[in-house]
């Protein structure tokens, strides 16, 4: 059994519910509609897809992926409503990537 730290949460996970990765959450300062600065960049920028947009409340669950992720890993872009998390825009792999892709991707972004 894996014990992992799941926001505030501890959950423990058995061998039978071992996969792989599907969501990675990133800070986003704006969510006003299709308007969202972040998301205007995975979508115009780099050709990713938005997969849902729904409202939860005041929560909006907006992932975005690659077009042709077989994986179909997403990452979904969260609000930053608190100031250390507006302080984590930008910041969130410490100075590294938080992930990286194909080179198809950045070569069809370079090239237009």
């Amino acid at each position: 059994m894996v014990s992992l730290l799941l926001g505030h949460r501890r959950q423990s996970v058995t061998q039978n519910h071992r996969g792989r990765l599907a969501l990675i959450p990133e800070l986003a300062v704006d969510h006003d509609g299709r308007g969202c600065q972040a998301l205007r960049f995975y979508v115009d920028q780099l050709g990713f897809v938005m997969r849902e947009d729904k409202r939860l409340g005041d929560y909006r669950w907006l992932p975005v992926s690659a077009q042709q992720s077989k994986d179909e890993v997403s990452i979904n872009l969260e609000l930053a409503r608190t100031l250390e998390q507006q302080a984590l825009v930008g910041k969130q792999g410490g100075g590294k990537p938080v992930f990286g892709g194909q080179p198809t991707i950045a070569i069809a972004t370079f090239e237009r």
